[in-house]
This record gives structure tokens, sequence and C-alpha cells, in this order.
């Protein structure tokens, strides 16, 4: 994998994050901060989805998708219980555990074939 498309993957996966964050602290305020946590998370989220969109211009969809959406599920997981403290069960610990290991066996070994995403042209 090249190393932009890891960059993308990261990238995504930290913007996702900070726009879910930005998202739940609008939510407990009132106001123009709620405004501005909200506007803050939606320009993150932008961001993130510009990310995963180049992402997927060099490399498998299944594995993007995976590596992207997993990774950011799991570490927004681990962000709200660190900065929120919101507690998990330790069925819910086994289960981001478990989709964290999913993500390394997605991106294990890659499909045999690459289909080549074409361009549209005018």
């Amino acid at each position: 994998m090249k190393w932009f498309t890891v960059l993308m993957i990261f990238g995504f996966v930290a913007f996702y994050t900070g726009d879910n964050v930005c998202l739940r602290y609008s939510s407990e305020r009132a106001g123009w901060p709620a405004f501005w946590w909200f506007a803050v998370g939606n320009v993150l989220g932008f961001i993130a989805t510009v990310m995963l969109t180049f992402a997927l211009k060099a490399q498998h969809p299944n594995i993007i998708f995976a590596l992207a959406q997993g990774g950011g599920f799991c570490v927004l997981q681990l962000a709200s219980f660190y900065i929120f403290r919101v507690p998990l069960s330790p069925l819910q610990w086994a289960g981001v555990i478990l989709i964290a290991i999913g993500i390394f066996c997605v991106q294990s070994k890659p499909p045999a074939t690459h289909v080549a995403v074409q361009q549209a042209t005018p």
C-alpha cells in the first residue's frame, strides 16, 4: 500500500474521530457554543470524507473501507471512553477487540486481482 493511501486512511480516522467528538460536545451545549462545535464537527467530517475518497482511488475498496471505517470505529470507542468516560461492558470491549482483529485480517492478504477504477472523461 502506498504511503499516500496510508496517510489518507490515518487522516480519515483522525478527522472522523474529531468530527464525532465535536458533535458530541455540540449536543451537550446550547446557543452559539453548540453551533460552533457543530460547525467544526461538520468541517472535520467533510475533510474525513475527502480523505476517504482519495484513499478509495488508490486501493481496493473492500480493504479501504475495512481499514477506514473499522479503524475509525475502534478509535472513536477509545476516544469516547477516555474523553467522555463512557463505560464499556466486557462484551463491548470484546467487540471492539474483535473489530480490530478483523481489520488486520482483511488487510493481511489483498485480493489476487486489483480492479482499477476508471475515471469518467467529459
